[in-house]
């Protein structure tokens, strides 16, 4: 706790905000220095005039759906003390992604791939928005995993291959153990 109540709650560290999926997101934090045992954290988010709040009790971390996409949202993280009070915010904000419309594989080689997909509904919008650097990260996302599911599908071939050549070695030494006792 703080060291004397007359002391003002002081903010929580830095807030990160990552990405998650088209419409999660999960926000991280830390404790002000000097502040010790659990604390109560305030989270805060929301977009276009509309916000939610939750308590966060001892933890440092919290993850949040069912957001909208291309929206830009704000989020915000206070200490709250025992009598309702609440220190400083710490702030951050960040843009869904407006997900690509009529995505597919065209052509899957086993060192390339051709993927097509259609504008998704106000991209002309979205790509004047200052985060279309997610546009990016979620095209990256699908072409690595695609090349997680490539690679998922050549290590269970190499492993099956293994399997195979294990047991033929088995049978063979329990042939020529066989041999051997005749």
């Amino acid at each position: 706790m703080l060291a004397s109540y007359d002391d003002v709650l002081p903010p929580p560290g830095d807030i990160q905000v990552l990405l998650l999926t088209l419409d999660s997101v999960s926000l991280s934090w830390s404790s002000p220095q000097g502040l010790t045992g659990p604390q109560t954290f305030r989270v805060t988010w929301g977009c276009d005039g509309e916000t939610s709040s939750t308590r966060v009790k001892g933890g440092h971390h919290l993850e949040i759906s069912s957001l909208q996409p291309g929206k830009k949202y704000q989020f915000s993280v206070a200490i709250e003390g025992e009598d309702g009070s609440q220190s400083k915010c710490v702030s951050a904000s960040l843009s869904t992604v407006v997900p690509p419309r009529d995505f597919k594989i065209d052509h899957l080689e086993e060192s390339s791939f051709t993927l097509h997909w259609s504008k998704a509904e106000g991209m002309e919008k979205w790509w004047k928005r200052p985060s279309r650097v997610a546009a990016v990260c979620v095209l990256l996302a699908v072409i690595i995993g695609l090349w997680d599911s490539y690679a998922t599908l050549e290590r269970d071939q190499l492993q099956n291959s293994l399997n195979t050549r294990t047991t033929e070695r088995d049978q063979l030494q329990n042939s020529l153990n066989t041999r051997t006792m005749e």
